[in-house]
C-alpha cells in the first residue's frame, strides 16, 4: 500500500509539473518575443534616424551652396547698381530695401501659409514609415 501511495504521489507530482512547465515555456516565449520586438524597434529607429540625418546633411550642403551663390549674385547686382548710381553703397541700400519689402510681405501675408507648409513637411519627414 505504501508503494501505491508513492506511485500515486508521483503521478500527482508529474501532473502538477506540466502546467508549471507550460507557464515557464510561455514566459520564455513572451521574453524572446519581447526581446525580438525590442531589437526590431531599435533597428527601425536607427534606420529612421540615419535617413533623417542623411537628408539633413544633404539639404544643409545644398542650402549653403545656394546661399553663397545668391550672396555672390547680390553683391554683383549691388555693385552694378552702385556703379550706375555713382556711389557704390547706393546699390547696397537699394538691394537692402528690396529684401526688406520681401521680408515684410512674407511676414504679414504669407506667415500662416509658410508655417503650415513647414509643419507638414517636418511631420511627413519624421512620421514617414
Amino acid at each position: 500500500m505504501d508503494q501505491q501511495l508513492n506511485i500515486g504521489q508521483f503521478y500527482k507530482d508529474l501532473e502538477m509539473e506540466k502546467p508549471v512547465s507550460n507557464i515557464e515555456a510561455l514566459f520564455e516565449a513572451v521574453e524572446s518575443y519581447a526581446t525580438a520586438t525590442y531589437q526590431l524597434t531599435k533597428l527601425h529607429i536607427q534606420a529612421n534616424v540615419s535617413l533623417i540625418v542623411a537628408k539633413g546633411i544633404t539639404q544643409l550642403s545644398l542650402f549653403c551652396t545656394i546661399l553663397f551663390s545668391i550672396m555672390a549674385f547680390n553683391i554683383g547686382i549691388a555693385l552694378w547698381l552702385g556703379d550706375l548710381l555713382g556711389k557704390i553703397y547706393y546699390g547696397f541700400f537699394i538691394l537692402m530695401g528690396f529684401y526688406l519689402l520681401i521680408a515684410l510681405f512674407l511676414h504679414f501675408w504669407l506667415k500662416d501659409y509658410l508655417k503650415n507648409v513647414i509643419r507638414n513637411r517636418m511631420n511627413n519627414l519624421y512620421l514617414k514609415k
